[in-house]
């Protein structure tokens, strides 16, 4: 069994992440999620935990789960985790990339893969429940958005007014010379946040 582990994706779920997650037969997101339409997208058993930053979500602090036989406890942040004896413990919130082995049981922080921030890289992981029990990292590569400075609330402006107008990602992504991929976001971000203007979409782009 492989399992997609997500944590932070703060109301970013980037293409990359989810030809992932098609490959997995199930997804765990640790928190942080921030909007119920990012849990929306999801068309496989979901495991997810309540962030700091989820404070509209309906979702528990922790959770204990079993997976093939191997019991999974999850939570947000270590100090929410509950006494456990679990074969895996999966936390999130610190953005950076963390899995070891203690005495047979998988610890594992998946980074954050939602908006880029401070210069960490943008990770996830898959586990594989098997005869053994094992974490892959997966580095989530930007390349769509590698030139950050092109991007600015001026061109944001624009791909909102396009998307006003009806215009698809596709579209948007001929018309003003950006990746389709850079369009979506934006766009979604645009129609997910009533109200939010030019650099609140720059912030939750990290960039």
């Amino acid at each position: 069994m492989h399992i997609a582990v997500i944590s932070d994706t703060h109301d970013l779920l980037r293409s990359e992440v989810m030809k992932t997650v098609s490959d997995c037969d199930a997804v765990i997101h640790a928190g942080d999620i921030c909007t119920q339409a990012i849990l929306d997208r999801f068309d496989k058993p979901l495991y997810a935990v309540k962030g700091n930053a989820d404070k509209g979500l309906d979702l528990p602090l922790t959770r204990q789960i079993s997976l093939e036989g191997a019991d999974v406890c999850i939570a947000h942040r270590i100090k929410d985790l509950p006494v456990s004896d679990s074969d895996i413990i999966i936390t999130g919130h610190t953005h950076r990339f963390r899995a070891y082995k203690d005495y047979g049981r998988l610890f594992l922080d998946p980074g954050s893969c939602g908006p880029g921030r401070l210069f960490l890289p943008v990770t996830m992981a898959v586990i594989t429940i098997g005869s053994t029990i094992s974490a892959e990292r997966i580095d989530i590569h930007e390349a769509q958005i590698a030139d950050k400075a092109s991007v600015t609330p001026k061109l944001i402006r624009a791909v909102c007014s396009d998307a006003d107008k009806g215009l698809a990602p596709d579209d948007i992504s001929s018309k003003r010379g950006i990746s389709r991929e850079l369009a979506e976001q934006i766009v979604r971000l645009y129609v997910t946040h009533p109200g939010v203007d030019a650099d609140g979409i720059m912030t939750k782009l990290g960039l």
